[in-house]
């Protein structure tokens, strides 16, 4: 028997709070493309080193 709407979001909320969140702000990407060439490497920078990402 399946549970109610209500009881199904109670489950999710309850298993929502034991979890842990993870927020990744990466100041650099680096991009590799072996089909292009063997090792073929691109940085992109998204936020310049030492300088704070705004919340």
């Amino acid at each position: 028997m399946a549970a109610s709407a209500d009881e199904q979001e109670r489950r999710i909320a309850a298993r929502l709070t034991e979890s842990t969140v993870y927020r990744l702000r990466p100041w650099r990407a680096v991009l590799i493309d072996n089909e292009r060439a063997f090792g073929s490497r691109e940085e992109v920078v998204l936020r310049p080193a030492g300088r704070a990402a705004s919340a």
